[in-house]
């Protein structure tokens, strides 16, 4: 059960689409950057942009964005627009939309990359605002490029598969519904650095990351588009040099480079001496994912919520697995169920009409003939003599064809059973040919277990009373004390406190039976008897009954 609804959850996982909804995809332009505050920065077309960093990915646009931010500045990256100011990265966009995303936000300094083809409109629209190209030789980047697309796809063929458990059911939405932590990180939406970097805003990360939405086209712009072409790479380089005014553009290496020539550009003072130069992407890091690269612990925290994610998404696919069962196979449990109770309620019957049959006539007769007709002639004379169970031994060689006659030729309320039943397949052929019980010589548990199965009394055949108490609790309905012989009148005494007050407590013998009325005092409910021991010589009803009676009257 558990692997078929391993594979439900997978087909539904990967069969159905992940979508975060409208509280990411409507929210992201009425929550994301909508703080009172954010909102009052919107005052003309132009924004608050100070400082502009172009070139294309892999040249150092993170080590520039992070030593902007230790600079003081609110710096943004792709990874933090592509979150709170998705509309940013539209491929085809209004001007003054553009412009009150980016101030709303409170930009102060950006990274254009993955969309280059924007630095014409950030700079007109960002009055004085500085530019630093970040660059490295064409054979260089190219490199650099290979090696890194190593890591997103081997992070990429782990992550997409969590990111998927977080959308199937909206884990992330409800909690946020229910707590307001994303929300309140959405409205401030700080860039994802410092008190940027939450639980929440990483969850949010996780759902709601607008960076390969359709409307952007990243993959047809920006480093994806002039990664082939070393022409379109240094065009890149060379629009922004023609558009910065002069005074305004730094060519910035930051393999060579660093704080003096990055601080004295922009005219703040640099970072006490000895401070590296930030790096937040190296090539000893393992993914591109650098807000959870360089923050490991609330990173793990973070995974580790959307695997238990793909845990609630089983556990719901599990219940619905249930219920679905549940409503197929009701109907087949409750016909199964009925078919049990008809089977136990039958089965009782033929139980009550046993009792009442040995309280008539505390005999079980062996009916040892050859073939059909003899069985039901020598039953029939038993029958008219009292007897009211008549039993045929299993061994015979057509125990089947004699059972099923007796079953037909003897008056209704006799039972008919099977003897000698030693296996599990003697008791199906006696279930099969219509016998109503199975008495064995032994304590079979396998022979008891079968025909509870079948729906048929079991005599089970015992020498002691550890072994009658063994039986019961296995599901015999009678004990037959078998052979008589080893077991004195006196010693039969110790069987009934061991037994239930209604179990049957019968006595059959190897050989001839003998002092019955003895074993009837100390608490007998019967004897299994043969045939030919009743019926004496004349084979007449009068003359079972004289020998009934001459047995039964033994002391």
């Amino acid at each position: 059960w558990a692997f078929v609804c391993s594979w439900a959850y997978v087909f539904v996982l990967y069969r159905t689409e992940a979508s975060a909804g409208d509280w990411c995809n409507k929210g992201s332009f009425t929550v994301d950057c909508h703080h009172p505050k954010h909102l009052a920065r919107v005052r003309s077309n132009a924004t608050y942009v100070k400082v502009i960093v172009q070139g294309a990915g892999q040249t150092g646009t993170t080590s520039a964005i992070a030593a902007l931010r230790e600079l003081g500045l609110k710096a943004w990256h792709a990874d933090d627009y592509s979150m709170y100011g998705k509309q940013m990265m539209y491929d085809k966009f209004r001007v003054a939309d553009w412009v009150r995303t980016a101030t709303r936000c409170g930009i102060e300094a950006i990274s254009l990359e993955p969309i280059m083809d924007m630095f014409p409109l950030v700079l007109a629209t960002s009055p004085g605002a500085k530019v630093v190209i970040t660059w490295r030789t064409w054979e260089s980047w190219t490199g650099s490029l290979r090696n890194n697309a190593y890591k997103e796809r081997r992070f990429g063929n782990i992550s997409k598969h969590l990111y998927r458990g977080a959308l199937l059911v909206p884990w992330v939405e409800m909690w946020d519904r229910a707590t307001g932590h994303i929300k309140s990180d959405r409205l401030r939406a700080h860039p994802y650095y410092g008190d940027g970097i939450t639980i929440a805003s990483l969850l949010y990360r996780v759902v709601c990351s607008g960076y390969a939405w359709p409307a952007n086209d990243v993959f047809n712009r920006g480093t994806r588009k002039i990664k082939a072409q070393e022409e379109a790479y240094l065009a890149l380089i060379d629009e922004a040099r023609r558009l910065t005014p002069k005074g305004n553009l730094l060519e910035f290496d930051a393999r060579r480079h660093g704080w003096p020539e990055f601080a004295r550009f922009l005219g703040f003072p640099p970072p006490p001496a000895g401070t590296p130069f930030p790096h937040p992407r190296s090539k000893h890091a393992r993914t591109n994912e650098e807000p959870f690269e360089n923050n490991l612990e609330t990173g793990k925290i973070v995974w580790f919520l959307v695997c238990m994610m793909h845990s609630g998404n089983y556990y719901v696919v599990w219940l619905f697995m249930q219920a679905l069962a549940l409503a197929l196979w009701s109907p087949m449990l409750l016909l199964k169920s009925a078919k049990k109770q008809e089977k136990l309620d039958r089965k009782e019957q033929i139980g009550l009409r046993m009792s009442d049959r040995l309280a008539a006539c505390p005999v079980i007769a062996l009916v040892g003939a050859s073939g059909p007709s003899e069985a039901v002639s020598e039953s029939m004379m038993l029958v008219d003599a009292g007897v009211g169970i008549v039993e045929v031994p299993i061994t015979s060689p057509r125990a089947a064809e004699c059972i099923a006659a007796l079953l037909g030729a003897l008056p209704e309320g006799i039972l008919v059973g099977a003897g000698s039943v030693s296996s599990k397949e003697d008791v199906d052929l006696a279930a099969q040919a219509g016998a109503v019980l199975v008495r064995s010589p032994h304590n079979g548990r396998a022979v008891i277990r079968r025909a509870k199965r079948r729906g048929l009394l079991c005599l089970s055949g015992v020498c002691t009373p550890n072994e009658a108490a063994d039986a019961l609790a296995s599901g015999a309905d009678a004990v037959v004390v078998y052979p008589a012989e080893q077991v004195s009148p006196e010693a039969l005494a110790h069987f009934r406190p061991v037994l239930t007050p209604t179990a049957p407590l019968l006595v059959a013998w190897g050989g001839a039976p003998r002092a019955a009325a003895s074993y009837r005092t100390e608490g007998a409910s019967g004897f299994a008897l043969r045939a030919e021991d009743l019926k004496g010589k004349a084979g007449k009803a009068e003359a079972a009954t004289r020998r009934l009676e001459e047995l039964l009257g033994q002391s």
